[in-house]
């Protein structure tokens, strides 16, 4: 595995850059769900930096979103030794794509919107409930079915031909 310095330099630069323009953040995501109202929770990355997405929950009356806003500047930080150079692809754009590709996989969120807008992409995903909040309430076997299913939801992303280097 070999890191792009130029994407993680843009990704410390950019990091939570949306914060600074609330009224952007707002109007995207007003398109994205076609003017419902909603409610926004910043949530924390569960590393840091992470991928340097910012990350939200998005409340409306009927459904619960999974938000993620990075810079167009971040774009794919890391590759394959056998790969013959680093993608320029915006990072985001990247995700959405091979989220497309893979719709209809277990475990794959689904995608309701895209959007780019200026200098930052922004993703709304289906909002799945973290496994590390589900882990406790499960019982040996549950928790022994679900480890099956993360293994046959990575192999199944291999025999697609995605490496996803840090499934976690």
């Amino acid at each position: 595995m070999e890191f792009n310095p130029v994407a993680l330099d843009a990704k410390l630069r950019h990091l939570d850059a949306i914060l600074a323009d609330p009224d952007r953040l707002a109007r995207v995501i007003r398109a994205l769900l076609s003017d419902a109202a909603y409610e926004l929770t910043p949530l924390a990355r569960p590393w840091e930096p992470g991928g340097g997405a910012s990350l939200f929950q998005v409340t409306t009356a009927n459904a619960t979103y999974f938000l993620k806003v990075k810079h167009l500047a971040v774009t794919i930080e890391s590759k394959l030794e056998s790969e013959p150079a680093f993608s320029p692809e915006p990072s985001l754009r990247n995700e959405r794509h091979h989220l497309d590709a893979l719709a209809g996989l277990p475990s794959v969120p689904v995608v309701h919107g895209y959007a780019e807008d200026g200098d930052h992409a922004f993703l709304l995903l289906e909002w799945l409930t973290p496994f590390d909040a589900v882990m406790p309430t499960l019982g040996a076997a549950a928790l022994a079915e679900a480890y099956r299913a993360i293994t046959a939801g990575v192999r199944a992303l291999y025999d697609r031909g995605v490496v996803h280097t840090d499934v976690h």
